[in-house]
């Protein structure tokens, strides 16, 4: 109970909106009645159903993922931050939740809404917890220079690389160094 009491507000945010989330995915998106009088009958359908499936699941996922280090250390991930697999599942969830929303539009209930609404304060959450630990997106400048594409070859920060596919490469030099100087062209120190 100690670790509950030390929460931010953004996981409070963010755990608070999950569990809402989940409870929220089993009542009726979609309902349609039919009927007059004192014989009605009545059909609806909860988030559970086609590609809704998907975004409960990425809330459980990120539930888990999230409620993990009030137990126990999140594991390894090599050099991912653990803040950025939060952030993906969190853009990933309200990205489903608006897709089911949205194509699960008839006979569409307020609790559709309210998932959606939720999805967003869990995101919101995640998105709070990440300012406030100073954790930044990586750059798009050093994942490759210049703008090459994927299969260009592994590039330093300053730009220069291994060439990309298509391009020659540059002639090797079959003539030794000169005297006085290593084979990078450096002079001896």
């Amino acid at each position: 109970m100690a670790k509950l009491s030390k929460l931010t507000t953004g996981a409070m945010l963010t755990l608070g909106g999950l569990v809402l989330y989940v409870i929220n995915s089993f009542l009726p998106w979609q309902k349609l009645c039919v009927g007059d009088g004192d014989f009605k009958v009545c059909a609806s359908q909860s988030e559970w159903h086609g590609i809704g499936v998907l975004a409960v699941l990425l809330g459980i996922v990120l539930l888990v993922w999230e409620a993990m280090p009030l137990v126990m250390p999140r594991p390894a991930l090599g050099t991912v931050s653990p803040r950025l697999v939060s952030m993906g599942l969190a853009a990933a969830l309200v990205l489903f939740t608006l897709i089911t929303t949205l194509t699960h539009n008839e006979f569409r209930k307020i609790w559709a809404w309210i998932g959606l609404i939720l999805a967003i304060v869990a995101a919101v959450g995640v998105w709070m917890q990440t300012k406030d630990e100073g954790v930044e997106m990586p750059s798009l400048k050093n994942m490759g220079a210049g703008g090459s594409s994927a299969g260009g070859g592994a590039s330093t920060p300053s730009g220069e690389g291994a060439p990309s596919v298509g391009e020659p490469s540059p002639p090797a030099s079959d003539t030794p160094a000169a005297s006085g100087e290593t084979p990078s062209g450096e002079a001896p120190s």
